[in-house]
């Protein structure tokens, strides 16, 4: 609700790294609704290998379930363009940093893996969370980084 209290300056690219997807959702459509160009970064929870890091139109991600919840409630709350066979008109035009690694889960006391139920919520994940590597959140952070100086070369 405090978007545009919190953005009310002057900015040529914003870079989002929030793990709230209803933040992100709020931050897209402002940057939208103020032609910002925005670059979002994806979970980087329960990923380890930092050579999985892709960039992509946000339309486009696959194998990161918070950006994926972002996407569908901004198509269906929003008016972002809906999914299509043809990838460039399905664009968001908001570049996403992100890992399709699949997640690696934690383990329980018993050294099993820890199973989360289908409508687990993606922020407040129990099981002692996913926790992160250093290895790939800094990676994600300097890709974002050199997402954002490529947009301000171009401007």
């Amino acid at each position: 609700d405090n978007v545009t209290h919190l953005l009310d300056f002057q900015a040529s690219v914003i870079v989002d790294c929030m793990d709230d997807a209803k933040a992100k959702i709020a931050l897209a459509q402002y940057c939208q609704q103020n032609s910002i160009p925005l670059i979002m970064v994806g979970s980087a929870g329960g990923k380890l290998d930092p050579t999985k890091i892709e960039v992509t139109d946000l339309a486009h991600v696959v194998g990161d379930r918070l950006l994926a919840k972002v996407r569908n409630q901004l198509r269906r709350d929003h008016g972002f363009p809906k999914a299509s066979n043809n990838k460039k008109s399905a664009k968001f035009n908001i570049q996403a940093v992100y890992s399709d690694e699949p997640v690696l889960r934690p383990m329980l006391s018993d050294d099993t893996a820890c199973e989360l139920p289908d409508n687990a919520s993606i922020t407040g994940l129990n099981c002692a969370g996913y926790g992160s590597s250093v290895c790939v959140t800094a990676p994600f952070g300097f890709t974002a980084a050199q997402c954002a100086l490529n947009l301000l070369l171009k401007a």
